[in-house]
């Protein structure tokens, strides 16, 4: 019974360890994921056609909401990971 119970542990702690994994994966993916999305939407040539300022109008606007909206997402997935990691569920702690 020992040894199941010291398996259960060592899952759990390997769980919580992806689950870090993955978390910081995501944090540090974000700045990849906000360029692909500058690409997509092409803010990134914006200044190369209008000059140094931003404005937010129907050019540039759309591609920051859905910029913010990303990070809003990511940051959540993240959140959901490290709340994961320490769920007490199923042998937790």
């Amino acid at each position: 019974m020992a040894d199941g119970q010291q398996l259960d542990s060592k899952r759990a702690w390997v769980r919580r360890a992806g689950y870090m994994a993955m978390a910081i994966a995501m944090l540090v993916g974000m700045p990849l994921i906000l360029i692909v999305i500058g690409d997509l939407t092409g803010v990134v040539h914006f200044r190369e056609i209008f000059g140094p300022l931003v404005w937010f109008n129907e050019l540039s606007g759309p591609s920051f909401v859905v910029a913010f909206f990303a990070v809003i997402l990511i940051v959540g997935v993240i959140a959901y990971f490290i709340l994961k990691m320490f769920d007490t569920t199923e042998g937790g702690w």
